[in-house]
């Protein structure tokens, strides 16, 4: 009995539901009586005969023109326009469906159509089709719209062609490209009156005791290695550039000026190889700040960028500290024939040799021979031996070792490494023309230790 009642009394709440939804589908979105309820195909067309787009958007009317596969702006045929923008919006275009549609009389303001928040109009095969759009409904998430001036019926259309269509001028702006520059071969920088580069030199025989090393900073009085990745990182200053918003795309000399680009603070040039083995060039000056970014252009382009201030600043300032090699010694040890050591107020002359077959390295001192592994451990040492920064002297309070080595080379033939204390931390390091260099305590320890167990 107990359970007749309960599938009379479901059977009674499916009944009063069945009648909410029928009700609930007699109003439209808004809660008025509607008088039609079907979906329907207010247009379509084929996308490619869409030759005309135009929309008004925050009191702004634009229009673009599509002659063959490209879409010119009509208001400047010098604006480089985003082909794949304008062909996204377009293909919004191709059909468009309206999932119902509600009769009206007088009440347009309701929907937001009394004055559209944004028109569209459109020509395809020689047809001219308009939308204005409205209110969002925040249940179903579209859009009230009339279609072509008939303003007796409000249709509701899905959000991905209003939305497609909200935007000004430059949000439709073609940006130009940053080239690819991990085949960087120089960066030159010029600011303040000073000119740094950074060059790639295959055969730096003349220009390094070591031949690891193949790019070199040059100013007006220094050329000096460089690390490989200090040089990729600072031509990735460049190439990392966001170009996320376009100050003007056509701008005149007087924009030039305004924007500090007359007189650029900062001009960098990269010279690169592309991708077909052709060299190339680009240019980026840099001007005035504007916030935390500055203004931007690239070659003679007169298409102004804001990027963030940070890559002006860093390139500003750049010295050889920023790209000096870590390493203090980066020896070839096959070009080395002896080493010549100074400890303890001893010193100690190692002849380096080959070994059988070329493949191991024997020590000798005074006749004898020392330890092999002992000596290998001691080279790797100081190749491994790594600056910790830069000294604000090159004075230091005394010598605690120094190592000459000599050469089988033309130049850089007897080159000499001197380590002296400078704080409770740090040692005084003087190799290759650098004076300055601060290593730590800790590794010339090491090395000390370990030329007093080889000459043990």
């Amino acid at each position: 009995m107990k359970r007749g009642i309960r599938l009379l009394i479901f059977a009674a709440a499916l009944i009063v539901l069945a009648g909410g939804w029928l009700l609930l589908r007699s109003m439209d979105l808004n809660g008025e009586k509607k008088t039609e309820d079907t979906s329907a195909v207010l247009s379509s067309v084929s996308e490619a005969d869409i030759t005309k787009i135009s929309w008004t958007y925050n009191g702004e009317t634009l229009s673009f023109t599509r002659a063959g596969s490209a879409w010119a702006y009509d208001g400047d045929a010098d604006f480089p326009a985003s082909q794949t923008a304008l062909d996204g919006m377009a293909s919004q275009l191709k059909e468009v469906k309206a999932s119902q549609a509600i009769l009206i009389s007088d009440n347009l303001a309701d929907y937001g159509l009394a004055e559209p928040a944004l028109l569209v109009e459109f020509q395809a095969a020689g047809n001219t089709y308009s939308y204005a759009f409205g209110n969002k409904n925040d249940v179903s998430g579209e859009y009230y719209a009339l279609f072509n001036g008939d303003k007796t019926k409000v249709y509701a259309l899905g959000s991905a062609l209003p939305e497609a269509f909200k935007k000004e001028l430059y949000d439709v702006l073609a940006f130009e490209t940053i080239p690819d520059l991990s085949r960087a071969v120089s960066l030159t920088v010029e600011s303040e009156g000073r000119t740094r580069s950074l060059v790639y030199v295959a055969d730096a025989k003349d220009l390094s005791y070591s031949s690891e090393y193949k790019y070199f900073y040059y100013d007006e009085a220094s050329c000096l290695p460089v690390s490989d990745k200090k040089f990729s990182d600072k031509v990735g200053v460049l190439s990392n550039l966001v170009l996320s918003e376009c100050a003007s795309y056509k701008a005149t000399d007087e924009d030039l000026a305004r924007y500090g680009l007359d007189r650029p603070a900062v001009r960098a040039v990269a010279e690169y190889t592309d991708s077909d083995g052709v060299s190339a060039s680009i240019t980026f000056s840099f001007g005035a700040y504007k916030g935390d970014s500055c203004y931007m252009r690239m070659n003679d382009s007169r298409m102004v960028y804001l990027v963030k201030a940070s890559a002006e600043d860093e390139l500003a300032l750049l010295s050889y500290g920023d790209v000096r090699p870590d390493e203090v010694c980066l020896m070839d040890w096959d070009t080395v024939t002896s080493l010549d050591i100074a400890l303890d107020g001893k010193s100690y002359s190692i002849a380096l040799e080959k070994g059988e077959g070329g493949e191991s390295r024997v020590f000798r001192m005074d006749g004898r021979e020392l330890d092999a592994e002992a000596g290998q451990e001691l080279l790797d040492a100081i190749r491994a031996l790594k600056s910790t920064g830069e000294a604000s002297s090159d004075l230091g309070r005394g010598e605690k070792l120094s190592i000459t080595f000599r050469r089988n080379t033309e130049k850089f033939s007897q080159m000499t490494l001197t380590l002296s204390k400078y704080d409770s931390s740090s040692d005084l390091a003087s190799f290759g023309g650098e004076t300055r260099l601060l290593v730590s305590s800790s590794g010339t320890d090491g090395l000390i230790e370990l030329i007093r167990r080889l000459t043990a």
